[in-house]
């Protein structure tokens, strides 16, 4: 990432979930797993389009990758300050404490299976963290073991 340069655009939220949720509908239609997008129809950001998809396009991945089958994942969205946070949450398997810990590091590498046997590479989240900083925003997780995740990524209102 480091000399890459960013193009921020002005995205409208919903329908870029959308079209990322259509790319997933043939897996989540295995596993019967419900999608709701809550998202306000002129909700947007400033971002880079290429990364702004990179970015969902991988947590919804994730989200259906440990969601169990007939589970959840929700996509939510809210204003906060000069910031819009868009979270992706499941009710899927969770995360322990030490897995969250590697995720975020660059000294571990953590790679997981799906509840289907999915196969990771570990390194999604991480390109997805620096992608949210280079468009002057955060990315923020909670996890509970056998609950379900929340990602919240926190970008630039329009």
């Amino acid at each position: 990432m480091k000399g890459a340069s960013i193009t921020p655009v002005k995205i409208t939220i919903k329908s870029e979930i959308d079209e990322i949720q259509k790319l997933f509908q043939e897996n989540p239609a295995n596993k019967e797993i419900s999608f709701i997008n809550t998202l306000e129809d002129d909700l947007c950001v400033l971002s880079d389009i290429n990364h702004f998809r990179i970015i969902f396009r991988n947590l919804i991945s994730n989200a259906v990758k440990f969601t169990e089958k007939l589970g959840t994942i929700k996509v939510l969205g809210e204003i906060k300050s000069d910031k819009v946070k868009i979270s992706v949450l499941d009710d899927g398997i969770g995360m322990t404490k030490e897995n969250i810990a590697k995720i975020w590091s660059q000294n571990e590498h953590l790679s997981t299976y799906g509840t289907h046997s999915e196969k990771g590479t570990g390194l999604g989240l991480m390109l997805c963290k620096e992608m949210v900083e280079k468009n002057k925003g955060f990315i923020f997780l909670k996890s509970e073991p056998n609950t379900g995740t929340t990602f919240s990524v926190y970008l630039p209102k329009c």
